[in-house]
């Protein structure tokens, strides 16, 4: 044997994801929910179409892929559970339920279109997730879900994480993901949010109830505003009083050349 069949396998498999993350198209004309709490710099470079140096390596671009695979595994339990609101395609004519709803709807019994049966023994209905978006202060983005809980809608966020920072850092959630969740809940209607936080390492959970902070919201606001008026100028903002070369952030950014 003149090759190593693990090691194709891996090639395989990386390739894949390399191929899927090429495939997939982020539109940087709007501001993303998921990143506004990190640089407001880097969201200009992307809206500008600066270049960058990012080149993301296989092991990164598995990072994500066990993140979505989390996604998927919590909703999967959600929907089979009905207490996810969605759009709902039909598999067999196509037919989307809840698509003319601000948040969509929880998962019909049958399919509108075609008035086929929907059971989780026979699933016809394919939940597609929500967009939510504000024309005015140049938001788009999709959560992770919104659903119900004792009757009470609540925006969900679903994050995966290490060891040590769940032990030992993770007694309240992390700034961006507070930001995140907060601007999720604006968008949609929701005032109420869950944050779930899963162990990478044994699967532990910790689950943080998030209320929304209109101060916040109110500062996000004029922060996009701002943002938007500077990016109509064809310029971008002064580097954060908080980032420096040395940071791990800007360390790692593809758009420290334009920075340092």
């Amino acid at each position: 044997m003149d090759y190593n069949p693990a090691e194709e396998l891996i090639k395989i498999y990386e390739q894949t994801l390399v191929d899927k993350n090429n495939s997939e198209h982020r539109d940087y004309k709007v501001f993303h929910p998921s990143s506004w709490g990190a640089c407001v710099r880097k969201t200009a470079f992307q809206y500008l179409n600066y270049p960058s140096v990012d080149t993301l390596e296989p092991r990164v671009l598995r990072i994500f892929d066990t993140g979505r695979s989390l996604e998927d595994r919590v909703r999967g339990f959600m929907i089979q559970n009905n207490i996810i609101y969605g759009k709902w395609k039909c598999l067999i004519c196509g037919h989307v339920a809840g698509e003319d709803e601000d948040i969509g709807i929880l998962k019909p019994e049958y399919c509108p279109g075609c008035q086929k049966e929907n059971s989780n023994e026979n699933p016809i209905l394919k939940y597609e997730e929500i967009t939510l978006s504000s024309k005015e202060y140049n938001f788009r983005g999709s959560c992770d879900g919104i659903i119900v809980v004792n009757n009470d809608k609540h925006v969900l966020e679903i994050k995966s994480i290490n060891e040590n920072n769940f032990s030992n850092y993770l007694i309240k959630p992390k700034t961006e993901h507070y930001i995140q969740i907060n601007i999720y809940m604006w968008l949609s209607g929701v005032p109420r949010g869950i944050i779930y936080y899963e162990n990478k390492n044994d699967q532990s959970l910790k689950l943080f109830n998030v209320n929304i902070d209109f101060a916040l919201i109110e500062q996000i606001k004029k922060q996009a505003m701002s943002l938007v008026k500077i990016l109509s100028k064809g310029e971008v903002p002064e580097i954060p009083c908080s980032k420096n070369r040395q940071c791990y952030a800007c360390r790692y950014c593809g758009y420290k050349k334009h920075c340092w």
